[in-house]
């Protein structure tokens, strides 16, 4: 029998925001230990949501009386298999409608493993309500019951209460999943922090230190011209994404993708012992990437040239009054760039510049003075080896 007094708190609890703040999760949780002091039969509670994600285009969170809370992602190409498609969540979702499966039925639902998983664990019916957002994708509660004869209509029209106020709350949650999740993907982590930090004014800038690295592809332009524009397209993707994995695994921040190229950064305080963590950091993530693509000997399509310099930058916002771009600028990247366009004429994988080459001796190769378009003297330019 439920409990109108806890039913009527859950759900205020929920419409105000369900404090304390916590992580999601624990939200979850939460809501499933309410929902069972209130009398609902709840021996397992899911909540399911879409996002806007590259990699994760579903999320569900699982709780039980019996067992901590789960947080579960499914990729894109996970969610359009079978594992997915045909489940009861799936269908609620998809037709907006509430479901609820008798288990161990005739119905075509309970044909799915996912259900036949639940019978074998003693479940008798199994219900999904859609989450109706106004601006994020929907998603779904679901509620699986041992109870002897399945829900109670009570408890089906509690849940029904519920649905209103939780998707509010799930909603407000996937905005801002979605929004640090597409403010990571296309201006990077930690410019993605600082522009929801607020440091959005056009002109914004701090001065830093950092290790700098331009990098692209090597016969790009004869590549692109002699395959198909998807085989391009892959290409590209396979090179950016070992160099970009291989670049946050050491410590540093792809900042932008320029055509067959990118700019990345490894920020360090004004400290000789960071600072060459920081360089040994860049030329890590080259050859992590370079044994990724194959390495420069090995016969791969994908080689790659590289150069890293260490310098003042300015790091901030630029653009104009309507389109902004957080990125680097100054002497220091000019430098960078200019160097990446030497290391053609050096006929090296990777060059550096003499403040680079003093922080590690033992990869700085050999070196001449390089001309560099505007620059009036001309530059020491180091080989990587």
């Amino acid at each position: 029998m439920t409990d109108a007094f806890k039913l009527d708190t859950l759900i205020n609890w929920l419409i105000a925001g369900a404090p304390p703040d916590a992580a999601f999760a624990e939200t979850v949780a939460e809501l499933g230990r309410r929902m069972v002091a209130a009398g609902l039969a709840v021996d397992t509670l899911g909540v399911y949501m879409l996002t806007i994600n590259p990699m994760v285009l579903g999320t569900l969170i699982s709780w039980s009386p019996r067992r901590a809370v789960r947080v579960d992602r499914w990729s894109h190409a996970a969610m359009a298999t079978s594992d997915w498609i045909g489940t009861v969540p799936h269908r609620a979702i998809a037709t907006g409608r509430s479901v609820r499966l008798a288990i161990g039925t005739d119905d075509p639902l309970n044909a799915h493993p996912a259900t036949r998983a639940l019978q074998g664990r003693g479940y008798v019916e199994f219900a999904a309500f859609p989450l109706v957002a106004k601006y994020a994708p929907t998603g779904a509660i679901t509620v699986g019951t041992k109870q002897k004869g399945g829900l109670e209509e009570a408890q089906v029209l509690a849940i029904r209460r519920i649905q209103a106020p939780l998707a509010r709350l799930v909603e407000a949650e996937i905005l801002h999943e979605n929004t640090v999740t597409l403010l990571s993907t296309y201006v990077g982590r930690n410019a993605g922090d600082k522009v929801l930090d607020g440091r959005i004014l056009r002109g914004y800038s701090e001065n830093i230190t950092a290790v700098i690295l331009f990098a692209d592809l090597r016969g790009f332009t004869q590549l692109s011209n002699a395959l198909p524009a998807a085989s391009t397209i892959a290409v590209l993707n396979q090179f950016f994404d070992a160099m970009d994995s291989a670049i946050r695994a050491n410590g540093g921040e792809t900042l932008k993708f320029i055509g067959d190229g990118l700019l990345a950064i490894f920020p360090t305080p004004d400290d000789i012992t960071a600072q060459t963590a920081a360089a040994m950091g860049a030329i890590s993530a080259l050859d992590d990437a370079r044994a990724r693509l194959g390495g420069e000997q090995g016969g791969s399509a994908i080689a790659f040239r590289a150069a890293l310099h260490l310098g003042d930058i300015h790091y901030g916002n630029v653009g104009s009054t309507t389109r902004l771009d957080f990125t680097a600028v100054g002497p220091a990247v000019n430098l960078t760039a200019r160097l990446l366009q030497a290391s053609a004429e050096m006929a090296a994988g990777t060059v550096c510049s003499q403040g680079f080459a003093a922080l590690t001796p033992g990869r700085a190769g050999t070196a001449r003075e390089v001309a560099l378009k505007g620059f009036a003297e001309p530059v020491m330019v180091h080989r990587i080896d």
